[in-house]
C-alpha cells in the first residue's frame, strides 16, 4: 500500500478530514500531505488540517483539531447539547489557565478555566457534520451559563429543556453548581421548573 493510499485510508476513517499529526503518527512523512496539496486531492483549511474536496468544512472538528486542549462551552455545548435553537455564531471553547495560542480565530471566543473545572465534565460528543469532538456536558454548561450571567432567555430556555430531560442528572448537576458556586441559582432555578 502506497503512502498516498493510506492517507486516503485515514482519511475515509475521519469523514474526509486527515491532520498531520495522524499522518505522522502512521509514520507515513508529511510531505505527503503537501504533495496531495499540490495534486489537488486534498484542501489545506488550516495549519495542520486537511480535507478531501468534496468534503465540506467541519468548523467544529477543524476547531478541535487545531486546539486539541480545548472544549466547547458555554452556548456551543448549549447547542451540541439540544439545549438551545440558537446557532453560534462564534464558537465557544474552554482552555486550561495559562494556555498560550500561537494564532486565535476570528469566529471563536476563548475561555479560561482553574484545571479543577476545565477538566471537570469533558465528554465526547458529535459535530453537526458526525466528527468526534470534545465538549462540557450539559451539566457543566449549565453551572458555566450561569456563573457567567448569560442572556437569560438562553438560561431559562436550557433549564427547561434539561428539566424535560431523560438524560438530567440533578445530583451531578448540584455537585457541579457546588465547585462553579452558583448552587443557590441553580437551586432557584430547580425549584421553580421541578
Amino acid at each position: 500500500m502506497s503512502n498516498i493510499e493510506k492517507v486516503f485510508q485515514i482519511i475515509n476513517s475521519n469523514n474526509g478530514t486527515v491532520t498531520s499529526a495522524q499522518v505522522t503518527e502512521a509514520n507515513i512523512p508529511r510531505y505527503y500531505l503537501s504533495l496531495m496539496v499540490e495534486k489537488r486531492m486534498l484542501i489545506k483549511v488550516r495549519r495542520g488540517v486537511y480535507i478531501t474536496p468534496n468534503n465540506w468544512e467541519d468548523e467544529m472538528y477543524i476547531l478541535g483539531c487545531g486546539y486539541p486542549k480545548g472544549v466547547f462551552s458555554h452556548g456551543t455545548a448549549l447547542y451540541i447539547h439540544e439545549m438551545t435553537d440558537r446557532t453560534p455564531i462564534e464558537y465557544e471553547m474552554s482552555f486550561p489557565q495559562g494556555y498560550h495560542f500561537r494564532n486565535k480565530e476570528s469566529n471563536l471566543k476563548v475561555r479560561y478555566f482553574i484545571n479543577k473545572i476545565y477538566e471537570l465534565g469533558i465528554e465526547h460528543k458529535k459535530s453537526p457534520y458526525q466528527n468526534d469532538i470534545k465538549v462540557y456536558n450539559i451539566e457543566h454548561t449549565l453551572c458555566e451559563i450561569v456563573k457567567c450571567n448569560y442572556d437569560i432567555q438562553i438560561i431559562n430556555d436550557a433549564m427547561k429543556r434539561y428539566v424535560k430531560s431523560k438524560n438530567r442528572n440533578i445530583n451531578k448537576l448540584m455537585s457541579y453548581s457546588d465547585i462553579f458556586r452558583v448552587k443557590n441559582k441553580i437551586s432557584n432555578y430547580l425549584k421553580v421548573l421541578l
